[in-house]
């Protein structure tokens, strides 16, 4: 996996974040389209099974991600991800307030990835 290219994609993610509190349905589609092919990247680096729906059940067994965002993470990008996007200005703002907290969760956990240093010496 190239982190150089993983924490520029984050930073990408970081801008599409500042959307959410305007429930700007294009920044919430860019962020979870984001955040499925850093999600797919990481489970076919690791020579994983990639199964649609289940990125972050998945991405959560393989300690990628915590575990817990699993549930709201997968239903998030289940609607967001696909052709047709809500517009129902409710579902809009509920799931902007949902992203903005996987958000919130995520991308730390994502900017915590690395180099290893290849003179490092082993634990």
């Amino acid at each position: 996996m190239d982190f150089d290219k993983l924490q520029e994609r984050v930073g990408k993610l970081e801008k599409h974040v500042k959307g959410f509190a305007k429930n700007d349905i294009d920044a919430m589609k860019a962020f979870a389209e984001g955040v499925r092919n850093i999600l797919m990247d990481f489970l076919k680096d690791r020579k994983e099974p990639v199964r649609p729906g289940h990125l972050f059940r998945d991405a959560g067994a393989k300690n990628i991600v915590p575990g817990d965002m699993a549930g709201i993470g997968d239903n998030l990008l289940i609607r967001w991800v696909g052709r047709v996007t809500p517009n129902n200005p409710a579902s809009v703002a509920d799931d902007a307030a949902q992203m903005k907290d996987l958000a919130d969760r995520l991308l730390p956990v994502l900017k915590a990835y690395q180099k290893e240093e290849p003179d490092s010496p082993a634990k």
